[in-house]
């Protein structure tokens, strides 16, 4: 659907201007002649809509599943995708099919078309060009959704497993900062002077760090937070973090068998 800013006669002769949406321009002369309004001008209000990073999961099934489907009903690969472009619901994705489609309309194969977006894995883009050199892509397709779903599966069982630990380690994290900040300082007083064993001590200095630069330390934490991010993408610190998801214990295992999966 369309959105048209235009410029219109009523029957008086007075100059309106409608927004009107229609799917083309016929669509639009026949609702502006249903309103028994005369044109004088129409543009078309260009939606911007924001490129997703990356594609999620679930479109990854839909895509690859109907793709697939529509190939072996004989329907042309460029002729697909303009039709799974113009069924989409999803403003941002409908961008992402949009530009394939146009992309493939100046010859460019669906693959390249695909690598120039960068929100598709790598994995699903070779397997692609491999059935584009073997004739075999609506298999390769099929085979592609139903790993991804096997995929998607997978990782919301380690979502499932992992919600029940997070909620206990945030609600411990809470409770901490409560004790620390607000209950044990009333117990500092009765010992203020006295003599403390080291872990007291530092207990104390604790507490008191939190309550007196409390906006400093939480200040610290959002700097670190953005930091983060930045510094795992240093190549070093990046072949750290990969060795440890291949040889860290029990995530090792669990990685190297997800690895092992996608490869064969």
């Amino acid at each position: 659907m369309k959105t048209f800013k235009c410029v219109l006669i009523d029957k008086n002769k007075k100059k309106v201007t409608r927004i009107i949406e229609a799917e083309n321009e016929q669509s639009l002369l026949l609702k502006i002649k249903q309103m028994e309004y005369y044109l004088v001008s129409k543009d078309e209000v260009v939606k911007e809509t924001k490129a997703i990073k990356k594609m999620k999961p679930k479109d990854l099934i839909i895509f690859c599943r109907q793709i697939s489907v529509m190939l072996e009903s004989g329907i042309t690969i460029i002729k697909a995708i303009h039709i799974l472009e113009t069924k989409s619901t999803n403003p941002k994705t409908k961008v992402v099919y949009e530009r394939i489609y146009e992309s493939m309309q100046k010859g460019n194969s669906l693959s390249t078309a695909m690598k120039a977006q960068e929100v598709f894995p790598n994995i699903l883009i070779n397997m692609i060009e491999a059935g584009e050199t073997g004739g075999i892509v609506e298999k390769n397709l099929a085979k592609m959704g139903e790993h991804f779903e096997k995929e998607n599966k997978l990782n919301n069982k380690i979502k499932s497993a992992m919600m029940y630990p997070m909620i206990l380690s945030v609600v411990a994290i809470v409770v901490v900062i409560f004790l620390v900040t607000l209950v044990l300082p009333t117990f500092f007083e009765l010992y203020e002077g006295q003599d403390l064993p080291v872990i007291t001590q530092i207990l104390v200095s604790f507490s008191n760090i939190l309550t007196k630069y409390w906006m400093i330390v939480l200040g610290g934490v959002a700097i670190i937070g953005m930091c983060i991010p930045i510094i795992c993408k240093l190549k070093p610190v990046r072949f750290a973090i990969d060795s440890f998801k291949l040889n860290g214990p029990v995530v090792g295992k669990l990685n190297r068998t997800i690895y092992s999966a996608r490869c064969a």
